[in-house]
């Protein structure tokens, strides 16, 4: 993403945090871009940028481990509504579906202590995954 094009600069201020995430929601970021927005500093922007990873992890490798990578940052270990943005990660590679990316979401919930990893599955399985397809409370 070009500051200068959009006429903001990244991580400062909500509205400028808000046009960029529904840049990212529109499909009009550049993956390579994305990839770089995984690591600014706005939990909104990392968020957004996870979730624009999900159809292209499909076909590459790199960024499912992007994605596996943002679940286990410690900039991701931040909460939002209860949850930490570390579970998104977790949930967007669920929702790349590839056998690969879904053993990846798997160990990663496996690796979580205990109530977390119970709370994580609870809400992947309210959010329409199936447990017992792809993760195991």
């Amino acid at each position: 993403m070009n500051p200068a094009e959009d006429g903001i600069r990244l991580g400062t201020g909500l509205r400028a945090s808000q046009r960029i995430a529904d840049r990212l929601r529109s499909g009009a970021v550049p993956v390579d871009e994305v990839r770089t927005l995984l690591h600014d500093a706005s939990t909104l922007i990392r968020v957004n940028a996870m979730e624009a990873l999900i159809e292209p992890a499909r076909h590459d490798a790199a960024l499912l481990r992007d994605l596996e990578d943002a679940a286990r940052h410690p900039e991701n270990q931040i909460r939002l509504m209860g949850l930490r943005a570390a579970h998104y990660a977790i949930a967007c590679l669920l929702r790349v579906g590839t056998r690969e990316a879904i053993e990846t979401a798997t160990a990663l919930v496996s690796g979580l202590p205990d109530p977390e990893r119970s709370d994580v599955t609870r809400w992947l399985r309210l959010s329409g995954f199936d447990p017992e397809r792809a993760v195991e409370a």
